[in-house]
This record gives C-alpha cells, structure tokens and sequence, in this order.
C-alpha cells in the first residue's frame, strides 16, 4: 500500500445471517481492534465496523468511511458470491459480478487492499483484485478459529510497519497449528487486466473461423498476378499495335484517361463512329498471355 503519514481506515464489514451457522465474528473484531491498539504504528490506523450488513449496508459504508482497508467477515458462497443479511436477518447473496464492480470504483477513490475472511471467497477475490491492488480470500472452507488467528496477526504484522504481503505471511503462520496455512489465497492487480468469467462471452464463441485458414502464402512470384495490370495491358496494346500507356493519346481533350482499362478502350473504340463497342473475354484460370485474348468488336 501507499506509504504515507496519512492515517489508514480500516472498515470491517460482517454478516451472519440467523438462517446460517454461527461464526465468532465478534471475537475476530475485538482482537483485531486490540492488536491495533497496542501496535507501535497504532496512530496510522483507525478501526470502523458495521454489523449485520445488508446489500445496501455495504456500498454506504464504504462510501461514508472511505476506507483503504475493507475486512469482510462471514459466509462465502463459492462461485455465487458472498453472504449477507435482508431486512429479516435471513441470508442473501451479493454476487461476485456486483461485488467486483461495485470495487471497480471503490478502487478509484480510496480502497487498496481487501480481505474476505470468508469460507470459498477466492472466486471474489480474483474479481476484485483486477481493480484493487491486494485482495486476500480463502479458497476452501476455513475453521473460525484458524480465520480469527489469521486476521489478528495480519493487523497486528500491518500496523507494525510491515507490507501487505508480509502480512499475509504472518497470518499464514498463524494457520499451521490448525493444518490451515495453505487456505488463504493472496492476489495483486495485474498490470493488465484479465477477463474474468462472470457471464462474459468466450471468444471463441464469439468471433466465426478465419476463413482463410489453409490458403497458400503468397509469395513474389506471385506479383504479376496480383499487381501486373499495366504490364498485362501494355502487352495487349503492343498485341493491337497501339501507342503504349505511357504515350500520350490525342483526341480526348485536356485531360487523357487516367484508368488504364480506359485508355485502352478509348485506343480500340473507332473515335468517328460512337456506336461501336467494346467487349473483352479473357479466360483468368489459365495464364494470361496476348494469344488467350480476344477483343471482338462489335456494332450496335
């Protein structure tokens, strides 16, 4: 995170809704409050909390504390999202497609780092972290002691003046005496950011096959094919014993015809009898030669 004198806000989020299993919530909240209490760097931090948040609950906390630090403690749901409160108490879901947008712009004002203490969060956490700088999740279930004892040492490892990883690694530590320590997950921003599957087409589905897979490259002798069209017509001007292209051709004005079929089709047309016209049949699956040409004139 910016190291910097300004004073850090901690905003810690928790829910436990009355249809869901009992966590030690309020534990986990006092002993991180009096870790930072006794931290040598306790003035560059202050502790905010909201309990039994509801959807709306957790935008406007954010938006009122303006924390760099958010903490959310409570339910994961894996790939669905993470657990909160309605207005009865009872469980509902904020999804992970939600959640990473509503930090998409909390990121940009002030939220850099993010903890979701919450059993299946890893999924959140690789959605937030494309827009915040540090996100910590558990990937798999995780006892409520092993998640108090990772978060009491994680503050008390920040408010000391170490890094946010090195943090992490202490909370880590903290999780070998109950076989945890490889359940959290640490993630940074990437410094492009990556799609995340939330109901985001694949590509693949999206964009048809190159139709054009299995075409032979082309290559330089292929060049007269491709771009001979003056070098082709002044053969068919020499074949008609006309002036070449690059003569000039009287009788048109000021102005000569620029395009080359023009000019050679101004050279064969007979300029005192308007009605005759012009028509050419060439055979382009074989090689273009003046013996392959046939110019037949005929009259209206």
């Amino acid at each position: 995170m910016n190291n910097n004198d300004a004073v850090k806000t901690i905003l810690i989020l928790a829910a436990n809704p009355t249809n869901t299993s009992r966590l030690r919530l309020e534990e986990e909240i006092r002993e991180i409050d009096e870790g930072l209490r006794r931290a040598n760097q306790r003035h560059q931090y202050k502790l905010e909390q909201k309990l039994a948040v509801r959807s709306r609950d957790f935008y406007r906390a954010i938006l009122d504390y303006q924390p760099q630090i958010v903490h959310f403690c409570g339910h994961g749901a894996g790939q669905d999202g993470i657990v909160l409160e309605d207005d009865t108490g009872k469980m509902v879901l904020l999804e992970t497609k939600t959640l990473a947008s509503m930090f998409k712009l909390f990121a940009k004002k002030s939220v850099e780092c993010v903890i979701l203490n919450a059993c299946y969060s890893e999924v959140q956490a690789e959605a937030i972290s494309q827009y915040v700088d540090y996100v910590l999740g558990m990937k798999k279930a995780v006892g409520d002691k092993a998640a108090v004892a990772f978060s009491v040492a994680f503050y008390d490892a920040l408010a000391a003046g170490y890094e946010v990883e090195e943090a992490y690694e202490l909370g880590r530590s903290q999780m070998m005496s109950f076989l945890e320590q490889e359940t959290p997950v640490f993630k940074k921003k990437p410094l492009i950011p990556t799609l995340i599957n939330t109901d985001i087409p694949v590509f693949d589905d999206v964009i048809p096959p190159n139709p054009y897979q299995g075409l032979a490259a082309f290559e330089e002798e292929d060049a007269d094919f491709f771009f001979g069209q003056e070098n082709f017509i002044n053969k068919l001007f020499e074949f008609l014993e006309l002036p070449a292209l690059d003569q000039e051709r009287r009788g048109f004005g000021t102005q000569p015809p620029t395009n080359s079929l023009e000019k050679l089709l101004a050279a064969v047309v007979d300029e005192n009898n308007p009605t005759r016209k012009v028509t050419m049949a060439v055979d382009a699956s074989e090689e273009w030669t003046t013996e392959k040409v046939e110019f037949v004139l005929k009259k209206s």
